[in-house]
């Protein structure tokens, strides 16, 4: 029941945010395979349930069936069914649950760590797969 009002709590800070949302930059990372925006910065590449997680189905497998659409599980995140799809945007979340004391945020693509920095000022990130390459898109919100 907590994890649910706290699950709650965070789509309605969601919610909120996107009435007053200005973008504050967006830019692309290169990854061909799924990424794992890890959640909080660590730097394992093993898969954690609160990481955030942008699934490429057409690749085979069923790395989307571990995403669950409503965050009971606390597996949340996009699934790219094709290619061609450029996935919608996953849910807003807090920059400071992700950022290291740097200001970086961790992403694993395949076996390799990446990291990434929304610039200062940044309260918000969101993340979706484009369609066409190998790129994913943040979103970096005030």
């Amino acid at each position: 029941m907590k994890k649910l009002v706290l699950a709650v709590a965070a789509a309605c800070l969601a919610v909120a945010h996107v009435g007053s949302a200005e973008i504050l930059e967006q830019f692309e990372d290169d990854c061909s395979v799924s990424v794992l925006i890890k959640k909080p910065y660590s730097n394992s590449i093993q898969f954690d349930t609160n990481d955030i997680l942008l699934g490429r189905a057409w690749q085979g497998g069923n790395i989307c069936s571990l995403i669950d659409p409503n965050g009971a599980l606390q597996i949340t995140g996009v699934c790219q069914t094709s290619q061609a799809q450029t996935t919608g945007y996953t849910q807003w979340y807090s920059y400071s649950s992700l950022k290291n004391s740097s200001g970086y945020f961790r992403w694993v693509c395949g076996n390799t760590l990446e990291r990434s920095r929304c610039p200062a000022g940044t309260n918000w990130v969101r993340f979706r797969l484009l369609g066409g390459d190998d790129e994913f898109r943040t979103q970096c919100s005030n």
